[in-house]
């Protein structure tokens, strides 16, 4: 590989990290598709807990419920519970409740969420 060959690719790849270094996620809240809301009850609830606001996004299977289901947390609810849901094509018995905890703002990552994963 020539010197101006080389310089060129470090140059094209330093450039695309430093593009990449500034990308932000769409903040658009994807929505929950018809088959989603054909197999799972959903419900949302904001609440309050030590001064912070937060928005509770949870999906149990409509099939009848075993006396004991698993638990599926997740962070990210505003922009991630839509896309899960989204995925899962049937249910069955062991299909856990899902419990996404985000924050009663209209945007898919807000500012709030750094605090979920910063001690």
């Amino acid at each position: 590989m020539s010197k101006a060959t080389y310089v060129i690719t470090v140059g094209y790849c330093l450039f695309v990290v430093c593009f990449m270094a500034n990308g932000q996620p769409s903040q658009v809240i994807p929505s929950i598709g018809d088959s989603a809301r054909s197999v799972f009850v959903i419900e949302q609830h904001d609440r309050s807990f030590e001064g912070k606001d937060y928005r509770l996004y949870i999906a149990a299977a409509k099939e009848p419920a075993a006396l004991r289901r698993p638990v599926l947390y997740m962070l990210d609810g505003n922009g991630q519970f839509p896309i899960l849901l989204n995925q899962i094509k049937n249910v069955s018995a062991g299909t856990p409740l899902i419990v996404g905890i985000g924050y009663p703002i209209d945007r898919a990552y807000p500012k709030e969420r750094t605090r979920d994963y910063v001690p």
